[in-house]
């Protein structure tokens, strides 16, 4: 995700080692989609897994 420029690693010159990881902006931006699809699997998980496996009833 570094890599893809969605976080940033910032290294501390300590000891024992630290790094801390935050988000970019474009890490930032992609929150609201991500969030968005969390609460569309709220909504419609029971479905599609029904849809997949089958009722757990049956």
């Amino acid at each position: 995700m570094e890599r893809m420029g969605l976080l940033e690693r910032r290294r501390y010159v300590e000891a024992p080692p630290r790094v801390e990881y935050s988000l970019t902006a474009a890490g930032v931006d992609l929150l609201r989609p991500i969030f968005a699809l969390g609460e569309w699997a709220d909504r419609h998980g029971d479905s599609v897994r029904t849809a997949l496996y089958g009722d757990p009833e049956d």
